[in-house]
């Protein structure tokens, strides 16, 4: 059941993107394309997994991971870890089943003499591992179920067309405008790039092969690496006030904002209009907090005196970064370079507040009209 790759890009060439790799020709390719434009362009922070405009009518979600996006999900209902559409899906629970927290869903109607089947397998407190097969149309959910598990956990017989660790279900989709059509994928890998490489699947004959992908990633550097010199000072410094964070256990909250103001910093640099995600304190709380931490100790005073210079330094060159970059007015750059570095020191410290985001209320300054 290996996994085949129709086409191998030249990848050499500068291109826009997000960019349509391998062999365009297929309709799912082309659709996936659109769906990407659409995500890029849009204020989503995270583009964690294929969502597109209401109004898009060439494709249709079936199956997908659960998001933030409920209300647009249409006869989707939530499994666990999945959403899917119990028209094309059907989730099986097997007899004495031992493992109460995984998922099984099943293709309704076979397609090719195929069937796509989802397996969700609990791994912990962070979540599920995801695999996905192609069956033969005859396998009985109770064959499959018991090749599964003949050999120890861990050490699964059964190819997935998922890499290994996959933390994220793929999503499934139909073109929503043929009746009966077959069913295709998109699969996330989060770890090539900012916003991931999406994996095209699609039937062909009786094998799923990838003839495409859809990546993300800009040939040009991006987040901190692209910012302006001030900029990466005022970052430094802010991760020295940040702390270490040794010894903080499995939930890692250091480290965890630490890789939220990465992905923020990389939104500022190809995304700034996506800087949406709304923060815990304001402005005036992080102050005070800061202002607390510097008086404990000279160190931490000179490093805020530091920070607070550097901060004043960086919104002007923040500018002047974003009037190249994306040509926008110069009054334009000067309000959304203001609106950007108070956003990123919020980002890197939380302090304790009453109202906890409540208050903490912004509207993203960027022009509409340039995305």
């Amino acid at each position: 059941m290996a996994l085949m790759l129709l086409a191998q890009p030249n990848l050499g060439s500068a291109r826009d993107y997000p960019t349509l790799v391998g062999d365009t020709i297929h309709q799912e390719c082309q659709t996936a394309k659109e769906i990407a434009d659409w995500a890029y362009r849009s204020t989503l922070p995270d583009i964690m997994w294929p969502d597109f405009a209401p109004a898009d009518s060439n494709a249709q979600i079936v199956l997908s991971r659960l998001n933030d996006f409920d209300d647009r999900s249409g006869p989707l209902i939530s499994g666990g870890y999945t959403m899917y559409d119990p028209g094309f899906f059907e989730r099986k629970e097997p007899e004495e089943n031992p493992r109460k927290y995984d998922e099984y869903y099943w293709q309704r109607e076979p397609q090719n003499g195929k069937r796509l089947v989802i397996w969700s397998s609990n791994h912990s407190w962070r979540g599920n591992w995801f695999y996905l097969y192609y069956l033969e149309q005859d396998q009985s959910f109770e064959e499959f179920y018991e090749t599964l598990w003949l050999s120890p956990r861990g050490e699964i017989n059964v190819p997935s067309l998922l890499e290994k660790d996959q933390w994220d279900a793929p999503t499934v989709l139909k073109r929503a405008t043929v009746a009966g059509a077959s069913l295709w994928v998109i699969n996330q890998r989060k770890q090539h790039a900012k916003w991931g490489i999406w994996d095209v699947l699609i039937p062909v004959a009786e094998e799923m092969v990838q003839p495409c992908w859809i990546d993300f990633t800009p040939n040009l550097p991006t987040g901190l690496d692209a910012l302006p010199t001030a900029v990466k000072r005022f970052a430094k410094l802010a991760d020295e006030a940040l702390g270490p964070g040794t010894g903080e256990g499995t939930l890692a909250p250091t480290s965890r904002i630490r890789a939220g103001v990465a992905r923020k910093w990389t939104l500022i640099s190809e995304r700034p209009w996506a800087l949406t995600r709304s923060l815990y304190n304001t402005r005036k709380e992080v102050e005070g907090g800061l202002e607390v931490w510097a008086r404990q100790m000279p160190a931490r005073a000179i490093v805020y005196r530091k920070l607070k210079r550097e901060y004043d330094k960086a919104v002007p060159q923040l500018a002047d970064f974003l009037r190249t970059r994306f040509e926008i007015d110069p009054g334009q750059a000067d309000k959304y370079s203001a609106f950007a570095m108070d956003y990123m020191l919020r980002s890197y410290f939380v302090f304790h507040s009453p109202n906890g985001a409540r208050t903490s209320t912004f509207t993203n300054p960027w022009p509409e009209a340039i995305r």
